[in-house]
C-alpha cells in the first residue's frame, strides 16, 4: 500500500489556491458557491422564523416551515457537492501534484465560499453605489428581422460583438474590495454587524422588549455609518485601480470595422458592468437610454439579452464553460457564413436572446470614429 503524502504547509496551499484562482474557470466556481450561499441564507431565515414564534396556535404553518427547512437542507447538500466537484475539475486541470489535489480542492472550495460572502459588497468596488443605477428604458422593442440587415451591417455587427466579448484591456485588477486588505475587512465587519443588529432589533421588537430593541437599533445605525464610510473610500480608490478591466470600469470598447481602406477603427460607448453580486453582467439604464436617444432605435429587452449574450459567450469562448455549438471563429459570433456565399444569423440566437440584433444595430449606429 502506498504511503500517504504529507500534507502541504498552509502557505504552500494558499499559493496554489491563488494560482488556480487566476484561471478564468474560477468564475464558474464562484457561481456554484453563490447559489450555495443564497440557499444558506434562505435556510437561516426559515429556521429563525421557527425559533422566534410560538407555533402551537398555527401547527399547519409550522409543518409547512419544517418541510421548507428539509427541502432547503437537501438542496444545500446538492449544491455543496456541486461546488466541490467544480473545484475538483479546476484543480485537476492545473499543475497541482495529484497526491495533493484533495487538499487543494478543499481549500479552493472554502476560498470560493468565503469570497462570495464578500461579493454582496461588490457594489463598493464599482464607480457608483447601486442605488444610483437607473432602470432600463421602457417601451416597445424595435423588431429587426435578418432580412432587414444588409451584408455590410452584418459584418459590422460581428465586429462589434467581438469587441464586446474580447475587450482590449490595459491593467489588471489589483483586487481591492476582494482581498483581505484593512479597508475591506472594515467593510465586511460593519456589514456583518449591521445584519446581526438589525435581526436582533426585529426579534426583540416582536418580543416586546423595547429597551433591547432600541439598543440594537442604535448598533445597526452605527454599523451602517461605518459601512457607508468604508464604501465611499473603496469606491474612490477603485476608480484608478480598475481602469481598463473588462466590465468593471469604463464604458469604451475599440472595434475595428471591416473597411478595406484601413480606416475602420471606431469606439463603442456602452456601460456593461457586473451587478452587485459581481457574477452577472448588465447594461446600465443610463447607457441604454443614451444610445436610444442618439439613434432613435428602441431595443427594449434587447439590452438585457445583450448582457446575457456577452456573459454566455465570454464563458464559452474564454472560460471554456457551457455546451452547444461554438461559433465559427471569433470573427463570426452573430452572423456566420452559409455555403461561403452569405452571412446568416446563427441558429437559435433570436430565440435565446430576443432583441439582441436591435441592441447591436443601435450600438452600430452610435459608433464614433477613434
Amino acid at each position: 500500500m502506498p504511503t500517504p503524502a504529507e500534507p502541504l504547509p498552509a502557505d504552500a496551499v494558499d499559493l496554489l489556491v491563488q494560482e488556480v484562482r487566476s484561471r478564468v474557470t474560477y468564475r464558474g466556481l464562484l457561481l456554484h458557491a453563490s447559489a450555495e450561499l443564497d440557499t444558506q441564507r434562505q435556510l437561516q431565515e426559515v429556521q429563525e422564523s421557527l425559533e422566534d414564534h410560538d407555533w402551537r396556535t398555527d401547527p399547519e404553518h409550522e409543518r409547512h416551515l419544517r418541510q421548507r427547512v428539509a427541502a432547503l437542507e437537501s438542496q444545500l447538500a446538492e449544491q455543496w457537492t456541486a461546488t466541490a466537484a467544480q473545484a475538483r475539475r479546476i484543480v485537476t486541470t492545473s499543475r497541482v501534484p495529484s497526491e495533493h489535489r484533495d487538499q487543494v480542492t478543499a481549500a479552493l472550495a472554502t476560498h470560493a465560499r468565503l469570497e462570495v460572502q464578500r461579493r454582496p459588497l461588490r457594489a463598493a468596488q464599482l464607480n457608483r453605489p447601486p442605488a444610483l443605477r437607473s432602470a432600463l428604458p421602457e417601451g416597445p422593442a424595435l423588431t429587426i428581422t435578418p432580412e432587414q440587415v444588409t451584408h455590410t451591417q452584418r459584418e459590422e455587427q460581428n465586429a462589434i460583438a467581438r469587441a464586446l466579448v474580447f475587450p482590449e484591456t490595459t491593467e489588471r485588477d489589483r483586487g481591492l474590495g476582494e482581498s483581505a486588505d484593512p479597508l475591506t475587512q472594515t467593510l465586511e465587519e460593519a456589514h456583518a454587524r449591521l445584519l446581526s443588529s438589525d435581526r436582533l432589533c426585529r426579534r426583540y421588537t416582536l418580543a416586546g422588549q423595547d429597551q433591547l430593541a432600541l439598543h440594537y437599533a442604535l448598533q445597526a445605525q452605527t454599523a451602517e455609518t461605518e459601512y457607508d464610510r468604508a464604501h465611499a473610500q473603496i469606491t474612490a480608490e477603485r476608480r484608478d485601480t480598475l481602469k481598463g478591466r473588462p466590465y468593471a470600469d469604463g464604458d469604451t470598447y475599440h472595434v475595428h470595422l471591416p473597411h478595406p481602406d484601413g480606416t475602420g477603427h471606431h469606439l463603442i460607448h456602452l456601460d456593461v458592468r457586473y451587478d452587485a453580486s459581481g457574477l452577472h453582467l448588465e447594461v446600465t439604464g443610463d447607457s441604454a437610454r443614451r444610445i436610444e436617444r442618439r439613434t432613435g432605435i428602441r431595443a427594449g429587452t434587447g439590452w438585457s439579452s445583450l448582457a446575457r449574450w456577452i456573459e454566455d459567450t465570454h464563458a464559452a469562448l474564454v472560460e471554456g464553460r457551457g455546451g452547444g455549438r461554438r461559433p465559427q471563429g471569433h470573427a463570426h459570433l452573430i452572423w456566420e457564413w452559409q455555403h461561403d456565399t452569405r452571412l446568416v444569423l446563427r441558429r437559435h440566437l433570436n430565440r435565446d436572446y430576443p432583441g439582441l440584433i436591435a441592441a447591436l444595430e443601435a450600438i452600430r449606429c452610435a459608433l464614433e470614429p477613434a
